[in-house]
């Protein structure tokens, strides 16, 4: 009866033994694709692409600015900067987030049409040879339309539509990024605020025109063009 305890214990404790051997240790390491660094718009989401072996948690340290959801998804409450941080029990990876008014477009004046169309893609995209017209039913939250305008397949004119409530968030981004320099009246005597992208003139190379009711609209129009006598001749003319 003693060999046969024996026995028994033996085979036992070799199967215990044989089971902790197979057992498959569990990766912590954290994959991430994203940058370190990410930039959304005003109330627009954003999926975060990380995955672990064991279950992550996602925390926001300014959630009035961006919020995060179990999944890992953020969402641009307010336009300001905020810390995520990707979690498991052993590993933590941190993301910063800046949350903009809106996107501005691209500066490259001077490049074709075709360098648009393969820089912004959109579902309600309208273009022929002498503009590309962005709608997406609002393509932002801040922006309902993007334009862009060209001459001989030349980019040299950028026209966004803003909401108009959100004028004087507006007016802050305009002042923290770019320089006030007066008011000028179109050929209809509307007011147009001029910004320029220097506060030096002789070393500005683009400038922003900010109308209210352009084209009868109820919102806002800012005009995006290259600063050259052509340029500051053409926002007049409107």
């Amino acid at each position: 009866m003693r060999k046969i305890g024996i026995i028994l214990f033996s085979l036992c404790f070799i199967l215990t033994s044989c089971g902790s051997e197979t057992e498959k240790e569990i990766d912590k390491t954290i994959k991430y694709s994203g940058s370190n660094t990410v930039n959304i718009v005003l109330m627009e989401n954003y999926n975060l692409k990380a995955s672990s072996e064991e279950s992550l948690t996602y925390y926001s340290d300014d959630e009035l600015i961006v919020t995060v959801s179990k999944d890992g998804k953020l969402f641009g409450k307010n336009v300001g900067e905020a810390n995520v941080t990707i979690s498991n029990s052993e590993n933590s990876i941190e993301i910063h987030v800046i949350v903009s008014l809106f996107e501005e477009p691209t500066l490259d004046f001077g490049c074709n049409r075709d360098k648009i169309l393969s820089l912004y893609k959109s579902d309600k995209l309208v273009h022929n040879s002498d503009s590309v017209v962005i709608y997406s039913n609002w393509y932002s939250y801040a922006v309902w339309t993007m334009s862009f305008f060209f001459k001989d397949n030349m980019y040299y004119e950028s026209d966004l539509y803003i909401r108009n409530d959100l004028d004087l968030r507006l007016d802050q981004f305009l002042l923290e990024n770019y320089y006030y320099r007066g008011m000028v009246l179109d050929n209809n005597n509307k007011e147009i605020y001029i910004y320029y992208d220097s506060y030096e003139e002789s070393e500005a190379s683009v400038m922003i025109g900010k109308q209210y009711h352009a084209n009868n609209e109820d919102d806002i129009c800012l005009m995006y063009i290259p600063y050259t006598p052509e340029g500051r001749e053409r926002i007049r003319c409107r």
